[in-house]
């Protein structure tokens, strides 16, 4: 095996580490007797998992023969939306409109390269 897959390979562990901790630091902070996954923070903090495992695999994809590539896009697009969903039901303000813009066309780009690539 590679120095550099073997880096990269050691990245992913680190990274899906970080994202059970914060799955657990969600559990820790929630009300005695409430679901950590109830409610918008739980369905917050999901999506953010959600979006870092499909960063991860869109790193893992990067070499990968386009078909392959294409469903980590499609994915993307998937947990991308359902985040996008969520936020614009869950927060309000100026800072969060312009989180859900600048998500949307991030997906809006994601949807062109598809288009693109994928057919």
């Amino acid at each position: 095996m590679a120095a550099a897959e073997r880096r990269a390979r050691g990245s992913r562990k680190l990274a899906m580490v970080r994202v059970a901790l914060l799955a657990l630091a969600v559990l820790a902070a929630a009300p005695t007797g409430v679901s950590a996954w109830e409610g918008c923070d739980g369905e917050l903090a999901l999506d953010e998992i959600r979006l870092r495992q499909a960063s991860a695999a869109l790193s893992d994809t990067r070499d990968a023969p386009m078909a392959q590539r294409c469903v980590a896009f499609r994915d993307t697009v998937r947990v991308m939306q359902r985040a996008s969903d969520t936020r614009r039901r869950c927060l309000s303000g100026s800072d969060a409109r312009a989180a859900l813009v600048d998500m949307d066309r991030a997906i809006a780009r994601w949807r062109q390269t598809i288009a693109r690539d994928c057919g």
